[in-house]
């Protein structure tokens, strides 16, 4: 009985952690490294429940952006609250490129940036 409990436990847990709170593709899911762009060498971590955290190099200094996304279609949304005022802010930014190894995006501007799978 005991055993059985806990198989359900986990298989529920697995199912909420996987599929229900799941919101972003798992294609995405994981780190990046900056190859191309601004930030070159930065990198993006991005989980399955929504949020992304990028470290970048802001002038000489690290800097660390803390966001929540989604992915609509192509579209990869990107929503940041600025620390000092609270302002809430969203980019928009084209996925051209997503497989296993790389990512590409395009921001509203037509600036791109080119990501690899941190190994």
């Amino acid at each position: 009985l005991g055993l059985g409990l806990f198989l359900a436990a986990g298989a529920t847990w697995a199912f909420f952690e996987y599929v229900v709170w799941a919101t972003t593709p798992s294609e995405l899911v994981g780190t990046w490294v900056v190859t191309e762009g601004p930030d070159q060498g930065g990198t993006v971590d991005f989980y399955r429940n929504g949020t992304m955290v990028a470290k970048v190099n802001h002038q000489g200094r690290e800097g660390i952006i803390e966001a929540r996304i989604r992915v609509e279609d192509k579209k990869l949304y990107v929503t940041t609250t600025h620390q000092q005022t609270g302002a809430v802010g969203t980019r928009v930014q084209t996925i051209k490129l997503l497989d296993d190894s790389r990512l590409v995006l395009e921001d509203e501007r037509g600036m791109s940036v080119k990501m690899a799978r941190a190994k």
